[in-house]
Protein backbone atom coordinates (compact mmCIF):
# COMPACT_ATOMS: atom_id res chain seq x y z
CA UNK A 1 0.00 0.00 0.00
CA UNK A 2 0.98 3.22 -1.02
CA UNK A 3 -0.17 6.20 1.56
CA UNK A 4 1.56 9.80 0.47
CA UNK A 5 3.41 11.47 3.28
CA UNK A 6 5.78 14.24 3.79
CA UNK A 7 9.58 13.17 3.74
CA UNK A 8 11.78 14.53 6.71
CA UNK A 9 14.94 14.60 4.50
CA UNK A 10 12.98 16.45 2.01
CA UNK A 11 11.78 19.08 3.66
CA UNK A 12 15.79 19.46 5.38
CA UNK A 13 17.53 19.63 1.92
CA UNK A 14 14.55 21.82 1.26
CA UNK A 15 14.89 23.99 3.84
CA UNK A 16 18.81 24.62 3.33
CA UNK A 17 18.48 24.69 -0.39
CA UNK A 18 15.24 28.15 0.38
CA UNK A 19 17.64 29.23 3.22
CA UNK A 20 20.94 29.50 0.20
CA UNK A 21 18.77 32.15 -1.25
CA UNK A 22 19.14 31.09 -5.39
CA UNK A 23 15.46 32.40 -6.65
CA UNK A 24 17.51 33.09 -9.92
CA UNK A 25 18.29 29.43 -10.50
CA UNK A 26 15.32 27.80 -8.84
CA UNK A 27 11.96 28.11 -8.62
CA UNK A 28 10.43 27.02 -5.30
CA UNK A 29 6.80 27.68 -3.42
CA UNK A 30 7.97 30.85 -1.98
CA UNK A 31 4.26 32.14 -1.81
CA UNK A 32 3.63 29.84 0.82
CA UNK A 33 4.61 32.52 3.51
CA UNK A 34 3.10 30.64 6.50
CA UNK A 35 5.79 27.72 5.54
CA UNK A 36 8.75 30.11 4.99
CA UNK A 37 7.48 32.65 7.51
CA UNK A 38 8.41 29.99 10.07
CA UNK A 39 11.54 28.57 8.16
CA UNK A 40 12.80 32.27 8.64
CA UNK A 41 11.88 32.46 12.01
CA UNK A 42 13.01 29.46 12.92
CA UNK A 43 16.62 29.13 11.22
CA UNK A 44 17.35 33.06 11.63
CA UNK A 45 20.87 32.16 13.06
CA UNK A 46 21.66 29.77 10.22
CA UNK A 47 21.66 31.35 6.71
CA UNK A 48 25.65 31.27 6.88
CA UNK A 49 26.03 27.84 7.83
CA UNK A 50 28.28 25.81 5.90
CA UNK A 51 25.48 23.42 4.26
CA UNK A 52 23.75 26.54 2.87
CA UNK A 53 26.74 27.66 1.30
CA UNK A 54 27.87 24.23 -0.04
CA UNK A 55 24.26 24.34 -1.57
CA UNK A 56 23.79 27.23 -2.68
CA UNK A 57 27.57 26.54 -4.89
CA UNK A 58 25.93 23.43 -5.86
CA UNK A 59 23.34 24.77 -7.76
CA UNK A 60 25.05 27.51 -8.75
CA UNK A 61 28.29 25.43 -10.59
CA UNK A 62 27.20 21.59 -10.44
CA UNK A 63 23.36 21.80 -11.57
CA UNK A 64 22.45 20.45 -7.92
CA UNK A 65 18.72 21.23 -9.30
CA UNK A 66 15.08 19.93 -10.49
CA UNK A 67 15.06 16.05 -9.42
CA UNK A 68 18.85 15.77 -7.67
CA UNK A 69 17.79 17.09 -4.56
CA UNK A 70 14.77 14.73 -3.92
CA UNK A 71 17.00 12.07 -5.55
CA UNK A 72 19.65 12.76 -2.96
CA UNK A 73 17.09 12.92 -0.29
CA UNK A 74 15.45 9.40 -1.33
CA UNK A 75 19.05 7.99 -0.24
CA UNK A 76 20.26 10.10 2.60
CA UNK A 77 21.31 7.73 4.91
CA UNK A 78 23.56 5.82 2.05
CA UNK A 79 24.89 8.86 0.73
CA UNK A 80 26.35 9.72 4.26
CA UNK A 81 28.47 5.92 4.27
CA UNK A 82 29.35 6.28 0.40
CA UNK A 83 32.21 8.01 -0.87
CA UNK A 84 30.78 10.18 -3.85
CA UNK A 85 31.08 13.98 -4.73
CA UNK A 86 27.77 14.13 -2.37
CA UNK A 87 29.17 12.25 0.69
CA UNK A 88 31.05 15.47 1.83
CA UNK A 89 27.85 18.11 1.22
CA UNK A 90 26.07 15.39 2.98
CA UNK A 91 27.85 15.25 5.96
CA UNK A 92 27.31 19.16 5.97
CA UNK A 93 23.52 18.50 5.76
CA UNK A 94 23.50 16.53 8.53
CA UNK A 95 25.40 19.13 10.73
CA UNK A 96 22.96 21.62 9.76
CA UNK A 97 20.02 19.33 11.06
CA UNK A 98 21.56 18.93 14.63
CA UNK A 99 23.05 22.36 15.06
CA UNK A 100 19.91 23.65 13.84
CA UNK A 101 17.48 21.39 15.85
CA UNK A 102 15.62 20.82 12.75
CA UNK A 103 13.96 17.78 14.21
CA UNK A 104 12.02 20.94 16.68
CA UNK A 105 11.29 22.14 13.82
CA UNK A 106 9.96 19.70 11.48
CA UNK A 107 7.73 17.86 14.86
CA UNK A 108 6.70 21.72 15.54
CA UNK A 109 5.28 21.68 11.64
CA UNK A 110 3.22 18.83 12.39
CA UNK A 111 0.05 19.85 12.93
CA UNK A 112 0.47 22.08 9.88
CA UNK A 113 1.77 18.97 7.88
CA UNK A 114 -0.69 16.70 8.74
CA UNK A 115 -3.49 19.40 7.60
CA UNK A 116 -2.29 19.34 4.09
CA UNK A 117 -2.46 15.24 4.20
CA UNK A 118 -5.57 15.47 4.82
CA UNK A 119 -7.01 16.53 1.58
CA UNK A 120 -4.19 13.91 -0.13
CA UNK A 121 -4.71 11.14 1.73
CA UNK A 122 -8.32 10.73 1.26
CA UNK A 123 -7.70 9.96 -2.59
CA UNK A 124 -7.55 6.69 -4.29
CA UNK A 125 -3.71 6.96 -4.78
CA UNK A 126 -3.68 2.38 -4.87
CA UNK A 127 -6.31 2.49 -7.09
CA UNK A 128 -4.60 4.86 -9.42
CA UNK A 129 -1.50 3.28 -8.90
CA UNK A 130 -2.60 0.28 -9.75
CA UNK A 131 -4.38 1.14 -13.37
CA UNK A 132 -1.35 2.52 -14.10
CA UNK A 133 1.08 -0.57 -13.41
CA UNK A 134 -1.72 -2.53 -15.30
CA UNK A 135 -0.83 -0.54 -18.25
CA UNK A 136 2.80 -0.22 -18.11
CA UNK A 137 3.10 -3.99 -17.93
CA UNK A 138 5.22 -3.48 -14.52
CA UNK A 139 4.96 -2.83 -10.95
CA UNK A 140 6.92 -0.45 -8.63
CA UNK A 141 7.49 -0.08 -4.79
CA UNK A 142 5.80 3.16 -5.44
CA UNK A 143 6.30 6.50 -2.82
CA UNK A 144 4.63 9.20 -3.30
CA UNK A 145 6.47 12.32 -1.32
CA UNK A 146 4.31 15.26 -0.69
CA UNK A 147 7.03 18.57 -0.67
CA UNK A 148 6.00 22.21 0.38
CA UNK A 149 8.45 23.76 -1.38
CA UNK A 150 9.26 21.96 -4.69
CA UNK A 151 7.86 19.50 -7.57
CA UNK A 152 6.56 17.92 -9.38
CA UNK A 153 9.11 15.16 -10.10
CA UNK A 154 8.58 11.00 -10.74
CA UNK A 155 11.96 8.94 -10.83
CA UNK A 156 13.42 5.65 -9.80
CA UNK A 157 16.26 5.53 -7.11
CA UNK A 158 17.55 2.20 -6.08
CA UNK A 159 14.80 0.07 -7.19
CA UNK A 160 12.31 2.51 -6.23
CA UNK A 161 9.92 5.04 -7.81
CA UNK A 162 9.36 7.88 -6.22
CA UNK A 163 6.81 10.65 -7.27
CA UNK A 164 7.35 14.09 -5.54
CA UNK A 165 4.35 16.50 -5.37
CA UNK A 166 4.16 20.44 -4.25
CA UNK A 167 1.05 20.81 -2.14
CA UNK A 168 -0.30 23.51 -1.66
CA UNK A 169 0.51 25.20 -4.64
CA UNK A 170 0.74 28.67 -3.89
CA UNK A 171 0.53 31.99 -6.20
CA UNK A 172 0.96 35.48 -5.44
CA UNK A 173 -2.41 35.89 -5.17
CA UNK A 174 -2.65 32.80 -2.02
CA UNK A 175 -3.33 28.55 -2.14
CA UNK A 176 -4.57 27.35 -5.12
CA UNK A 177 -7.51 24.77 -4.32
CA UNK A 178 -6.27 21.35 -4.40
CA UNK A 179 -8.82 19.47 -6.53
CA UNK A 180 -8.61 15.34 -6.48
CA UNK A 181 -8.26 15.76 -10.20
CA UNK A 182 -5.63 18.16 -10.57
CA UNK A 183 -3.48 15.32 -7.79
CA UNK A 184 -4.38 12.76 -10.01
CA UNK A 185 -3.08 14.19 -13.23
CA UNK A 186 0.15 15.15 -11.30
CA UNK A 187 0.35 11.30 -10.45
CA UNK A 188 -0.23 10.09 -13.17
CA UNK A 189 2.23 12.01 -15.27
CA UNK A 190 5.06 11.60 -12.57
CA UNK A 191 4.73 7.83 -12.40
CA UNK A 192 4.79 7.41 -15.91
CA UNK A 193 8.10 9.32 -16.03
CA UNK A 194 9.35 5.84 -13.89
CA UNK A 195 8.54 3.82 -16.70
CA UNK A 196 8.98 5.88 -19.70
CA UNK A 197 12.26 7.29 -18.64
CA UNK A 198 13.71 4.19 -19.04
CA UNK A 199 12.82 2.44 -22.09
CA UNK A 200 13.55 5.86 -23.85
CA UNK A 201 16.84 6.40 -22.23
CA UNK A 202 18.04 3.45 -23.03
CA UNK A 203 17.38 3.84 -26.76
CA UNK A 204 18.59 7.43 -26.67
CA UNK A 205 20.95 6.81 -29.90
CA UNK A 206 17.91 5.77 -32.03
CA UNK A 207 16.73 9.88 -31.93
CA UNK A 208 19.80 11.21 -33.77
CA UNK A 209 18.25 10.74 -37.11
CA UNK A 210 15.20 13.45 -36.06
CA UNK A 211 16.91 16.22 -35.44
CA UNK A 212 14.31 17.84 -37.46
CA UNK A 213 11.55 16.96 -35.14
CA UNK A 214 13.53 18.44 -32.05
CA UNK A 215 14.43 21.98 -33.97
CA UNK A 216 10.43 22.14 -34.38
CA UNK A 217 10.41 23.08 -30.95
CA UNK A 218 10.65 26.33 -30.73
CA UNK A 219 9.30 27.23 -27.53
CA UNK A 220 10.34 23.91 -25.45
CA UNK A 221 10.82 24.89 -21.58
CA UNK A 222 14.76 24.83 -20.83
CA UNK A 223 14.60 21.92 -17.96
CA UNK A 224 14.37 19.38 -21.50
CA UNK A 225 17.03 20.48 -22.77
CA UNK A 226 18.14 17.16 -24.51
CA UNK A 227 16.12 15.20 -26.67
CA UNK A 228 15.19 12.30 -25.05
CA UNK A 229 13.83 14.06 -22.15
CA UNK A 230 11.39 16.08 -24.45
CA UNK A 231 10.38 12.36 -25.66
CA UNK A 232 10.04 11.42 -21.85
CA UNK A 233 7.62 14.93 -21.40
CA UNK A 234 5.74 14.20 -24.12
CA UNK A 235 4.72 10.56 -23.14
CA UNK A 236 4.25 11.43 -19.64
CA UNK A 237 1.68 14.16 -20.92
CA UNK A 238 -0.21 11.98 -23.62
CA UNK A 239 -0.43 9.26 -20.90
CA UNK A 240 -1.65 12.11 -18.36
CA UNK A 241 -4.43 12.67 -20.85
CA UNK A 242 -5.29 9.05 -21.24
CA UNK A 243 -5.87 7.74 -18.02
CA UNK A 244 -7.86 11.17 -17.24
CA UNK A 245 -10.11 10.22 -19.89
CA UNK A 246 -9.97 7.01 -18.63
CA UNK A 247 -10.81 7.84 -15.24
CA UNK A 248 -13.76 10.44 -15.99
CA UNK A 249 -12.88 13.23 -13.67
CA UNK A 250 -16.03 14.95 -14.23
CA UNK A 251 -13.96 18.41 -13.85
CA UNK A 252 -11.36 17.55 -16.75
CA UNK A 253 -11.47 19.69 -19.39
CA UNK A 254 -10.17 16.95 -22.66
CA UNK A 255 -10.17 20.17 -24.95
CA UNK A 256 -8.72 22.81 -23.07
CA UNK A 257 -5.56 20.45 -21.85
CA UNK A 258 -4.95 19.70 -25.12
CA UNK A 259 -4.79 23.09 -26.57
CA UNK A 260 -2.69 23.91 -23.67
CA UNK A 261 -0.48 21.06 -24.33
CA UNK A 262 0.02 21.63 -27.54
CA UNK A 263 1.44 25.51 -27.27
CA UNK A 264 5.19 23.53 -26.36
CA UNK A 265 4.39 20.18 -27.29
CA UNK A 266 3.06 20.30 -30.69
CA UNK A 267 2.73 17.19 -31.59
CA UNK A 268 1.18 15.79 -28.63
CA UNK A 269 -1.96 14.42 -30.63
CA UNK A 270 0.46 11.93 -32.41
CA UNK A 271 1.44 10.52 -28.87
CA UNK A 272 -2.05 9.88 -27.53
CA UNK A 273 -2.59 7.86 -30.94
CA UNK A 274 0.18 6.11 -30.27
CA UNK A 275 -0.72 5.30 -26.90
CA UNK A 276 -4.29 4.29 -27.67
CA UNK A 277 -2.77 1.91 -30.26
CA UNK A 278 -0.44 0.27 -27.76
CA UNK A 279 -3.50 0.01 -25.23
CA UNK A 280 -5.19 -1.93 -28.11
CA UNK A 281 -2.08 -4.50 -28.80
CA UNK A 282 -0.55 -7.15 -26.88
CA UNK A 283 2.87 -5.76 -27.08
CA UNK A 284 5.19 -4.56 -24.44
CA UNK A 285 5.56 -0.91 -24.04
CA UNK A 286 9.09 -1.04 -24.62
CA UNK A 287 8.38 -2.86 -28.36
CA UNK A 288 5.53 -0.36 -29.16
CA UNK A 289 7.83 2.16 -28.63
CA UNK A 290 10.24 1.11 -30.71
CA UNK A 291 7.56 0.53 -33.50
CA UNK A 292 5.77 3.61 -33.13
CA UNK A 293 9.21 5.87 -32.79
CA UNK A 294 9.53 6.69 -36.62
CA UNK A 295 6.40 7.88 -37.12
CA UNK A 296 6.02 9.68 -33.94
CA UNK A 297 9.42 11.59 -34.72
CA UNK A 298 8.70 12.07 -38.58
Amino acid sequence: MCEPRIDYYTELIQTVIYLADVKDKIKQNVCNRTYCDAIDLFFTNFRNHAAVSSTREMIQNKYFRYSRPHRAAARFDQLLEEKTDLTEWAKRIKEFEEASDFAGFFKRMRAYYDGILKEVTVCPVNDWKKYIDDYFGACSDLNVIVCLLDGNYGFVEDGKAFIVCCVPLYTENGPTIFTESSFAKGIAHEYAHCFVNPIVEKHQEKLKDHADFFHRHKDMFSCYNVDYAVVNEYFARAFAIRFMEKMSFEDFDLIAEYERQRKTFPYIDRFTKSLKRYERSTDSFEDNYLSELPGLLR
